[in-house]
């Protein structure tokens, strides 16, 4: 096997092992590590499974050490809504804005310093 080859399987082999994990830990571990992951649904569930899949080591040790009787309480406070919809609104009008500058007002890179006859 060539070095590239070797690279592949073992990145291959550490996303088969974090899609298995990923499953498993959506389904039972997000619960017990996270107070507010308890009660969300599949939605949420599916979103989490990629990164839980790359994140796999870590997010493992963190449920084997945690235990039911010690969750946290979530974390949902009224400013922490108030930051999600400032993000939910800023975001999508920066995100306009950007694009239609690329589009109308942007520089042009076919005239970067040329001569146009």
């Amino acid at each position: 096997m060539a070095g590239m080859d070797w690279v592949l399987a073992i990145l291959g082999g550490y996303l088969a092992i974090g899609g298995v994990f990923a499953v498993a830990f959506v389904t039972r571990g997000a619960g017990r590590i996270d107070a507010n992951a308890g009660g969300a649904g599949w939605g949420f569930r599916l979103l989490a499974i990629p990164g839980s899949a790359a994140l796999w080591p870590w997010l493992a040790s963190r449920w084997t050490r945690s235990r039911v009787d010690s969750l946290l309480t979530p974390r949902d406070t009224l400013a922490h809504r108030r930051v999600h919809l400032v993000a939910w609104c800023v975001i999508p009008v920066v995100v306009v804005a950007i694009v239609a500058w690329g589009w109308f007002g942007g520089v042009d890179p076919t005239a970067a310093g040329g001569v146009t006859p």
